[in-house]
């Protein structure tokens, strides 16, 4: 495995030594399912990719280290799991040790969090299991709070009433050294009993208070017979209490569902996801919704304003540029559904000033940074030739979508590693 990664670098290196200035990588095994999940930009200005790969029918963990250039510094597979694991999400602290969530499969699928030391190394293990009260769950996202707590966003199922379940999304905190702390469920329908089936898909943290961006069906007030997808916001209070929550435009017809919130100011967030049409047409949708949660209004990205040959567009992660502009992770093309990543530059009127596709590119939710330097790293997922077969693409672009030259610094890594 490691020289089939070892040769794609030297090609890298040998493009940099003649001229030809890029920051890309592929990493995995030709035949082997290999996917991306999150990346990290770490102290060290080296970068972190959470990954998973899928052999014999089983899922690993896959941690993969990388330099500013995106070359291997080392990869270390999860293997004290004695089942099935794949990793979503995770999130660094101070010290240079990183928190990683994922699922594995113990009897069910149920979420987990492993703490990793500043040398790539395995320090403990929590898999959380409910089984008293769900049958399985998986996680979403994680963060590191002000308090050194470590909290996870996670669904838990219950088999018997999955439709009518009464609490599905929650927040798990655990210690730094992996105690459960608290657990809490949100847009509970013992609180809104029109809520069905809630899920969150991220979580941020602005100003020592929470905020949770997913999805929820909910009904029209005058028929509530039938529940319609929406996206969802939720609002949190420094001490994990639920302050409100938000299906987005319920009484319009704005169905759909949200993946990602940045703020814009102090007191307004922009949320970022996708509008789906009964006609089969996805638009990008931007939500805009305030601290308090009062919605604002929303805008919307049209196939015709990326190409004329465009059927479908759905922003699945983004991050600021500057004031005015940002940038997406969206897949857009042709087709209903399966079309290859891209990046959009837009502003908040839903204006389109810069567009790139990635043929071949696949990817639920993309890893998406912003580094020190303001450029971008994205990690993806390209076919093989088989296209049920994937491996992981990185890449560093900056924000005209171009590609960024190599970088000749001399860097010392993981210098927090004892």
């Amino acid at each position: 495995m490691k020289r089939l990664i070892i040769i794609s670098f030297l090609i890298i290196s040998i493009q940099a030594l003649f001229g030809q200035m890029k920051s890309e990588a592929y990493f995995g095994v030709s035949g082997r399912t290999d996917n991306a999940k999150d990346i990290l930009e770490m102290y060290d200005k080296g970068y972190l990719i959470s990954a998973a790969f899928g052999q014999s029918d089983s899922f690993f963990g896959w941690n993969i280290k990388t330099d500013i250039n995106l070359e291997l510094l080392y990869d270390k597979v999860f293997e004290y799991f004695p089942s099935s694991i794949a990793l979503d999400a995770a999130v660094c602290d101070d010290h240079g040790n990183v928190y990683v969530t994922g699922i594995t499969i113990i009897d069910d699928e149920w979420p987990f969090i492993s703490k990793i030391d500043s040398c790539g190394n395995y320090q403990w293990c929590k898999i959380l299991i409910y089984e008293d009260e769900y049958n399985y769950g998986w996680s979403n996202d994680i963060l590191l709070n002000e308090n050194n707590e470590v909290v996870i966003l996670v669904t838990l199922i219950d088999d018997e009433q999955p439709a009518d379940q009464i609490n599905m999304t929650h927040l798990i905190g655990l210690s730094d050294e992996g105690e459960v702390l608290w657990k809490k469920p949100y847009a509970s329908r013992n609180d809104y009993s029109w809520i069905r089936q809630p899920q969150g898909n991220s979580i941020m943290e602005i100003n020592n208070e929470y905020y949770i961006t997913g999805k929820c069906y909910w009904p029209y007030p005058d028929d509530t017979t039938h529940w319609f997808l929406r996206p969802l916001f939720i609002g949190i209070d420094s001490t994990f209490e639920e302050k409100w929550i938000l299906p987005f435009a319920p009484l319009d017809s704005v169905f759909g569902r949200a993946y990602k919130s940045i703020p814009l100011n102090d007191s307004v967030f922009l949320g970022a996801g996708i509008r789906k049409l009964p006609n089969s047409l996805d638009f990008s949708l931007l939500m805009f919704y305030t601290i308090d949660g009062e919605e604002l209004g929303y805008n919307e990205i049209l196939n015709e304003q990326i190409g004329p040959d465009i059927n479908s567009n759905e922003i699945r992660n983004i991050e600021r540029i500057n004031d005015s502009l940002f940038i997406t992770t969206s897949p857009f093309g042709p087709d209903f559904s399966e079309n290859p990543m891209g990046e959009l530059i837009i502003d908040t009127a839903a204006n389109v000033f810069n567009i790139k596709s990635h043929p071949n590119t696949v990817s639920f939710i993309p890893g998406l940074i912003k580094t020190y330097d303001n450029n971008f790293v994205i990690a993806s997922n390209i076919k093989e030739s088989n296209p049920a077969k994937t491996d992981i693409y990185v890449y560093k672009i900056d924000e005209n979508l171009n590609d960024v030259p190599f970088d000749p610094t001399p860097l010392t890594y993981d210098s927090l590693c004892p």
